[in-house]
């Protein structure tokens, strides 16, 4: 068939075009399928594209074993490539949590997405709601470097006036 030029009498068409054109099906619904929740995003770089487009066939297979592998109901596509995505990443934001040197707004970020309680900053062993020395407030942006005597009455951390009054927001979330 590849190395034949023979011609379909009927279409007038090489042998191997029929045969594509026959075959062809499962490759354009593979595309819309990817095409639907991409993960694509515009880059220069050829290795990215690449990778992105390996992301979104590999998310389609999976979808498609998932589904055939269960019996009961059938997951919606949207929420098994949520839960894929949270299953691949969790193991790196756990290592990433705890690692030194990380900021502390990227630590409690992650944190959050873990749904980790967040680790009181102070050291200090009664339960006032004022500190020694100034510290760093935790709710503020870090390059602020805004110092306080403040706690939040629940986690502990220090908390300036301007963030709140005496609970950090992350705690007034959580009420």
């Amino acid at each position: 068939m590849h190395h034949s030029p023979t011609i379909d009498p009927q279409k007038q068409k090489p042998e191997i075009i029929i045969f594509y054109n026959s075959t062809k099906g499962g490759v354009d619904t593979l595309d819309q399928k990817c095409a639907i929740y991409s993960t694509s995003r515009r880059t220069q770089r050829w290795p990215m594209a690449v990778f992105y487009r390996m992301l979104d066939v590999s998310a389609a297979n999976a979808y498609i074993i998932s589904s055939m592998n269960q019996s009961q109901r059938k997951v919606p596509r949207l929420n098994f490539m949520k839960q894929l995505a949270e299953d691949l990443i969790t193991p790196h934001l756990r290592r990433r949590a705890n690692q030194f040197g990380l900021q502390r707004e990227l630590q409690n970020a992650i944190r959050r997405v873990l749904k980790i309680d967040e680790e009181p900053r102070t050291s200090s062993a009664n339960s006032s709601d004022k500190l020694e020395t100034r510290k760093t407030c935790s709710t503020c942006d870090p390059k602020k470097k805004r110092k306080t005597f403040h706690l939040c009455f629940q986690c502990k951390n220090p908390i300036c006036v301007e963030c709140s009054q005496k609970m950090c927001v992350r705690c007034r979330e959580k009420l």
